[in-house]
């Protein structure tokens, strides 16, 4: 009976981590979109190279 909570626990805290680790993922995930956007909004001119360093910033 003990020998069931012990995998229980094990699975549990295996779940916790493999969660923070997904979550971590998608941050990166969304920063690169976010640079991607502020990329194409230099190339068509809608931002100046400062405006762009400054987004490039508050993202990083």
């Amino acid at each position: 009976m003990m020998f069931i909570g012990l995998l229980l626990f094990v699975f549990v805290i295996y779940l916790l981590f493999k969660q923070n680790g997904a979550s971590l993922d998608v941050k990166t995930s969304e920063v690169k979109d976010a640079l991607e956007i502020a990329k194409v909004r230099l190339a068509k001119g809608e931002i100046s190279i400062e405006e762009f360093e400054t987004i490039k910033k508050s993202i990083m």
